[in-house]
């Protein structure tokens, strides 16, 4: 005759993980000094023009 087993203990869930951080925006990197010059408009990457440009 088969015995029947123990029944397991009930198992545990495991710990829920931690919600991720929201996403940080992305802010524009500044532009690095060397391409800052007096006169030139720096616009934020991907924008109307990605290079300074003389005006």
């Amino acid at each position: 005759p088969h015995s029947t087993p123990p029944a397991p203990p009930p198992a545990t869930p495991p710990p829920a993980p931690a919600p991720a951080p929201p996403p940080t925006p992305a802010s524009p990197a500044p532009a690095p000094a060397s391409t800052i010059n007096a006169g030139h408009k720096w616009f934020a990457v991907g924008e109307l023009d990605p290079v300074p440009t003389d005006w």
